[in-house]
């Protein structure tokens, strides 16, 4: 990673709890409290493509998820019925050498960057709080390691394709990929594409960073090539299965190293002196978009667990619960930074105005179509997301498994949204409301 120097600035509140990595105590009660409600909360597990883990690591202890196939012995031979073409694949595998090695060198990851994103796909360096208090979830880790002197022009297509082929047949339901290469990997293109089957509900959501600049700025994804990032967003080819994340800082602004687009990046997060571990098992601040991404496959791991299935579904999720920021609109088509509580509230609507965010009911959904003077296409029942704008709202809405922005104009008189809060009905103005994001289950 080549990131800016990270500024110390004065956080506004409304980013206080969502600009910290995955888990902030906020998304803790959150998901808390759903599951009190009666969420049963499963572990997913997520493959995480990088550079490998610290050997013996003990803080991954129980994080990594089992091949009991291959437990029994180191006996060079691949034991799985059937054979998946990699030898003793306990915890996972090492792409150059065909076996289960997830283990990184000195040479091969000098700054332990497979043990940071790692630490944040696992709920952060806090994850003892987070297994305390759901034992039973969160996300299973399988490790797929690879050589960091493969990134860059000379990275191998044909062996990194392995890794989404191997992650896809052990089930993974979420795989990280914070790793970039200037060249249009086709083969992995290929392997990626093979996910794309609307009739599998279990398929894998593919989550990628759209790269850090070597020097100065970020730049444009499009007339800048990295790859795989040009497969997500809005309009790369592979939009239906790939988030693509940048990067952004204290203040909530775009990061000044991450790369960007309006078309080709899907949301930022947190990135600018993040809380993790480095390969010796210090806890350090680290900038870059790999830990945005780590921080997005954990989110769309709980959402997994939560049981939303389909990863276009958990992308659309993920997506429509963003903080909404007009200033983004160059920086990623949603215009909008990642927060994980209103991804996970499935079963709670989640209405934000001046006074913060409330998770409770809309009553009398149906009553949105008084808030526009000619109503929002197609039905309300699609809409995910609502934003109010002076004298138009913007309505979010799922068409064929895909986001759409739709816009109306304001009805005339006072408008207000009715909402249960524990047992209680408020009206909420309309003209206080940022944001209005459905429940999805």
């Amino acid at each position: 990673e080549h990131p800016e120097k990270a500024r110390i600035v004065n956080r506004p509140r409304v980013f206080a709890d969502h600009s910290v990595p995955a888990t902030s105590r906020s998304d803790r009660a959150e998901v808390e409290r759903l599951t009190k409600a009666g969420d049963a909360l499963v572990s997913v597990l997520v493959g995480v493509v990088d550079t490998g883990l610290e050997q013996n690591d003990p803080f991954f202890e129980g994080l990594l998820a089992v091949n009991e196939a291959e437990l029994d012995a180191e006996d060079r031979k691949d034991d799985d019925d059937p054979p998946n073409d990699f030898v003793d694949d306990v915890y996972g595998v090492g792409l150059a050498s065909r076996d289960g090695v997830i283990y990184s060198s000195a040479t091969d990851n000098p700054q332990g960057h497979g043990t940071k994103v790692a630490t944040i796909v696992a709920a952060g360096t806090d994850h003892e709080a987070w297994r305390s208090t759901f034992p039973d979830a969160g996300p299973l880790l399988k490790m797929v390691s690879y050589s960091q002197q493969w990134l860059g022009p000379g990275v191998d297509p044909t062996v990194l394709a392995l890794a989404p082929k191997y992650l896809r047949r052990e089930g993974a339901a979420v795989v990280n990929m914070s790793l970039s290469s200037s060249r249009d990997t086709v083969p992995l293109s290929q392997e990626i594409s093979a996910s794309e089957d609307p009739e599998l509900p279990d398929a894998p959501l593919f989550v990628v960073a759209a790269g850090n600049a070597k020097s100065g700025r970020g730049k444009q994804l499009g007339p800048h090539r990295v790859f795989p990032a040009l497969y997500g967003g809005r309009s790369g080819r592979m939009s239906e299965t790939v988030v693509t994340v940048g990067a952004h800082n204290g203040a909530g602004e775009l990061a000044g190293f991450s790369n960007y687009s309006s078309e080709l990046v899907d949301l930022l997060a947190p990135g600018c002196s993040v809380k993790t571990r480095d390969q010796h098992g210090d806890v350090v601040l680290e900038n870059g978009t790999s830990l945005a991404t780590a921080a997005v496959s954990f989110t769309a791991a709980l959402v997994r667990s939560l049981g939303l299935d389909y990863p276009r579904r958990v992308k659309n999720r993920i997506l429509a619960s963003v903080d909404y920021d007009p200033d983004l609109g160059s920086a990623a088509w949603s215009s909008g930074r990642l927060n994980m509580a209103k991804a996970v509230s499935l079963r709670y609507d989640v209405l934000e105005d001046g006074s913060g965010i409330r998770f409770g009911r809309l009553v009398a959904p149906g009553a949105m179509d008084d808030l526009c003077r000619d109503r929002p296409d197609p039905a309300l029942d699609n809409v995910r997301k609502v934003i109010p704008k002076g004298e138009r709202i913007e309505f979010w809405v799922e068409d064929h498994q895909r986001l759409h922005k739709r816009e109306c104009r304001k009805a005339e008189g006072e408008l207000a949204i009715s909402f249960e809060l524990d047992g209680k009905l408020v009206d909420v103005p309309l003209s206080d409301v940022r944001d209005l994001v459905p429940a999805r289950l």
